[in-house]
């Protein structure tokens, strides 16, 4: 019988909140446990258009050995599914012809995803699914469930709105192997205009009276890409490249965005997203059912992610280190 695999991506963010220009961290722990005691229907919310709701929500089952491991550690498992009710339609491989998936006028498409929340290091470790919510989608129906909360406890004094932001957790790796290259090849760094200021003195000489034009013409945002010309000319300066990698690891930049691409010796020319690259793993979901002697791709049970997620995120898959382990490594 034929074997389906699914690839499934998962992520983790920080939460954080900003005050006077500060970024800190949020915890979020006070908000799941009211998530959590509201009926469900009032767990609904709307995202551009599109219902969302809260499933499921709980304390994740951790065993003794985690839970010495991690002593002051508390998960919390949520479930957000999309409901999808645009037209749809099905059609096989052999055929062109196009037939409509018949709903109920109570029926949707549902695409969820499964996340951790980590009360101790206020994170989310999340499934990745391209039709669901993504960490803006996440952000936003937190933010609107905030609002419900206050309101349900009649605390009008503190009806104001949750102030909260997701960031990537890095991964400090892509910073290693960038340092890592002699030979930089092209570098891309976007910032906003009005804060070209704060831009590494190094920088400045590449821009010299360009940063006041840019200024002048009244962009939001500048932009700036340094290339080394053909591959048999000199790259950029080794010194000067690292220095800003350097600078850029350590947040001392306002950059918005920043990609070198580089190599070391003979290895090919690779690229490095300085600033998105984030920590992640993957892992490969199999499925079988047999119907009419066919293999046919089901969807993923959410108690089966739940599963994998505890085992990724607490112990780590054939020997690797427990993905938790990796985000305290790289938010140090």
């Amino acid at each position: 019988m034929e074997s389906k695999t699914q690839v499934v991506k998962f992520e983790a963010y920080q939460a954080l909140t900003e005050k006077d220009g500060q970024e800190s961290k949020l915890d979020l722990e006070a908000l799941f446990d009211a998530i959590k005691d509201q009926d469900q229907e009032k767990r609904s919310s709307v995202y551009f258009g599109t219902p969302v709701r809260m499933d499921n929500i709980h304390d994740v089952a951790v065993d003794d050995i985690s839970s010495k491991l991690f002593p002051e550690m508390r998960l919390i498992y949520f479930h957000l599914t999309k409901l999808r009710d645009e037209g749809a339609a099905t059609t096989t491989i052999q055929s062109e012809e196009l037939k409509d998936l018949d709903l109920a006028p109570d029926e949707y498409i549902a695409e969820d995803i499964n996340c951790f929340y980590d009360t101790q290091l206020c994170t989310v470790f999340i499934q990745r699914n391209f039709h669901s919510l993504s960490i803006t989608g996440i952000t936003d129906y937190l933010i609107k469930m905030y609002k419900v909360v206050k309101e349900a406890d009649g605390n009008q004094s503190e009806n104001e709105a949750l102030n909260l932001f997701f960031k990537p957790v890095p991964d400090k790796k892509v910073v290693e192997k960038a340092q890592q290259a002699n030979n930089f090849r092209t570098l891309e760094l976007s910032f906003a205009s009005d804060r070209k200021q704060e831009i590494p003195k190094m920088v400045q000489k590449f821009l010299g009276n360009l940063g006041d034009i840019f200024g002048q013409l009244g962009g939001a945002k500048i932009g700036l890409t340094l290339s080394a010309g053909k591959s048999d000319q000199p790259g950029l300066k080794n010194q000067e490249t690292q220095e800003i990698i350097k600078q850029i690891a350590d947040g001392n930049t306002p950059f918005s965005k920043a990609i070198i691409r580089g190599k070391a010796g003979d290895m090919p020319i690779e690229r490095y997203d300085l600033l998105a690259g984030k920590l992640q793993t993957v892992h490969k979901f199999s499925s079988v059912k047999d119907e009419n002697g066919s293999a046919r791709k089901m969807h993923l049970s959410p108690s089966a992610v739940e599963d994998t997620m505890n085992l990724i995120y607490l112990k780590g898959e054939e020997g690797k280190q427990s993905f938790r382990e990796r985000v305290i490594l790289n938010l140090s």
